[in-house]
């Protein structure tokens, strides 16, 4: 067992690198939170940083809460980003929790009063690493799979070993009793038809009994939000034992269907590591005083109502997100199949989550028409000069086009529909914001080509002056990295972003 020593205030206090290397914006962003958490009035703040595995003060090395976390079952030495309930749920376009964990240090949050925010919760990582730090948080989405996979994450870090190990039993005394009986009862009757096409029946059947047992009263009383976590599980695991192409976010089937999936030895898996890694770090949450329940909300930053909720009283004292990108990842259709089977969205109920999402690339030839007319309308939209300059342009050489396709001739319309809708999200922020109140945005820009030449979309510097219009300095612009996974559309993937950093009046 690591035991934590208070490190005591002095000039000889100094930092010690992760086992991993670090990427130049993690050596940034290191100094930056070093910086601001030795400077707190609280001696064991620096023991919060993300990007440093141990405090050395006066000749005694003492491993940060983060170090701690890290330490793999596997005894590997890589960064590991699946502790604590990460990685309970695949969800494109979320970022690392040490990113997030950093942010959440350099944007000063403990130092004021107030909540954090992250108005694109998405899966709830920045939510899970505020709980972990001992911050309340507030994190928002309307996706289903989201929601839910951030609330399994807070239930993990206040559930027992023993409580989720005799819920994850109920599954395998299920498993064991099956013998290939039908039972649809698990889906909602408007999705069947859907399901049925896009799933083979024995592999269909086999999701119904892990649903049926994660909505049992045996998994409530075994474990407190079972039936949570275990829906989470059984989400991850929908999309690969479809007809789906597996490797595109789209709607694609794959080239040659499947007559059944490996549906228990999936779960089994899945739930075998997360027992494992809830194993290792359970004992590391007894280090901590008090881990506060974040606020997971099925609402839109986009809706001035969604800040009218309690947990807005003592306003935002920081706001850290990653927001959708100016024609956005297709969050719904690539969990289309977890939202229908397991959360018993219909199609259409799908089709208005989608069109309702910030940056949707979803719109109709009537909208397209309603918003390019407010193309040509000077100040129809309250948005920066700059932006409305730019979308003029795009427009203008979009219809040149000829060779231009539907999706391009509405790409200036979507685009300016995804900036009023920034602008309104921002804009409810600003009103809950404490003073000095700090916002971190990962971002990243993306291109279209227009009659055979890249036209770039200035994402970050249009909601830069968008934040600026908002009375907000720009105090950092930090260049990042990310990722590029193996998918069939991966060659439009973002592979640079930034870290765009505001302070309110």
């Amino acid at each position: 067992m690591v035991v934590l020593r208070r490190p005591q205030r002095t000039t000889g206090l100094s930092r010690v690198d992760p086992p991993y290397p670090l990427y130049p914006y993690e050596t940034v962003l290191a100094e930056q939170e070093w910086s601001v958490l030795s400077g707190e009035a609280d001696p064991t703040a620096v023991l919060q940083a993300a990007f440093t595995s141990a405090v050395v003060t006066d000749g005694i090395v003492v491993p940060t809460l983060q170090s701690v976390a890290e330490v793999d079952p596997s005894g590997s030495a890589k960064k590991n980003s699946t502790y604590a309930g990460h990685g309970i749920h695949r969800y494109k376009g979320k970022f690392y929790p040490q990113l997030a964990k950093s942010l959440v240090n350099v944007t000063g949050a403990r130092q004021r009063v107030g909540v954090v925010l992250d108005p694109f919760g998405g899966s709830g990582t920045v939510a899970l690493e505020s709980s972990l730090a001992g911050l309340k948080s507030v994190s928002l989405d309307i996706n289903p799979v989201a929601i839910a996979a951030a609330t399994a994450k807070q239930s993990l870090l206040q559930v027992t070993s023993d409580d989720l190990h005799r819920a994850l039993c109920c599954a395998d005394r299920a498993v064991d009793r099956f013998q290939g009986q039908t039972d649809w009862s698990q889906f909602s009757p408007d999705c069947l038809d859907e399901l049925q096409s896009w799933f083979p029946p024995p592999a269909l059947a086999k999701l119904s009994v892990l649903l049926k047992v994660a909505r049992s009263t045996a998994v409530s009383r075994a474990c407190p939000d079972g039936r949570t976590i275990l829906e989470v599980l059984i989400s991850d695991l929908t999309r690969e034992c479809s007809q789906q192409e597996p490797s595109d976010l789209r709607i694609r089937r794959r080239a040659v269907p499947i007559d059944d999936a490996d549906v228990f030895g999936l779960f089994s898996a899945r739930a075998s590591r997360l027992l494992e890694r809830h194993r290792a770090f359970g004992p590391r949450l007894a280090l901590r005083d008090h881990l506060p329940r974040a606020t997971i909300l099925d609402a839109s930053a986009s809706d001035s109502s969604s800040f009218t909720h309690e947990a807005f009283e003592h306003g935002v004292s920081a706001v850290v997100s990653s927001p959708p990108y100016g024609t956005a990842l297709p969050y719904i259709d690539t969990d289309r199949l977890s939202i229908a089977a397991v959360f018993g969205r219909t199609r259409r109920q799908r089709t208005q989550l989608e069109a309702s999402l910030v940056g949707s690339r979803e719109i109709t030839g009537r909208e397209t028409a309603e918003w390019e007319a407010l193309l040509g309308s000077p100040g129809a939209v309250n948005l920066p000069a700059t932006t409305t300059s730019y979308l003029d342009a795009l427009y203008r050489a979009v219809s040149a086009d000829s060779s231009a396709g539907f999706r391009k001739l509405r790409t200036p319309a979507l685009l300016l529909r995804y900036f009023v809708q920034m602008n309104a999200v921002l804009s409810n922020v600003a009103k809950v914001l404490v003073p000095k109140g700090e916002v971190a945005l990962v971002l990243g820009d993306s291109t279209t080509t227009i009659a055979g030449q890249k036209w770039l979309i200035p994402t970050v510097d249009e909601v830069a002056s968008i934040s600026k219009g908002l009375g907000w300095s720009l105090v950092d612009d930090l260049p990042i990295t990310v990722t590029q996974e193996g998918l069939l559309n991966a060659r439009h993937a973002i592979t640079a972003n930034r870290v765009i950093r505001f302070q309110a009046d």
